[in-house]
């Protein structure tokens, strides 16, 4: 039975932060589109690199680098799992 309850309870972290991470994707795409700021869905700007290195969410080059690491990291996850 503990067994079962500890399988549980990581599959409900799991599924509560999934869940939260949808809503707040969800929130900052419909900003973006009321917005027009395409930078807001930046992926530098959602993990706020900003913080660390200023500027590095802005611009075509960035938008380019947001959606290659996008990429890369859901295909390192399709394939080690």
């Amino acid at each position: 039975m503990e067994k079962n309850l500890k399988k549980r309870l990581k599959e409900t972290l799991f599924a509560t932060v999934l869940f939260f991470a949808f809503v707040h994707i969800a929130i900052l795409v419909v900003y973006t589109a009321v917005s027009g700021k395409i930078e807001t869905i930046n992926i530098f700007n959602i993990l706020n690199f900003n913080f660390f290195l200023p500027g590095i969410g802005y611009g075509l080059v960035s938008q380019l680098l947001s959606i290659l690491l996008i990429f890369g990291v859901a295909l390192t996850i399709f394939f080690l799992m």
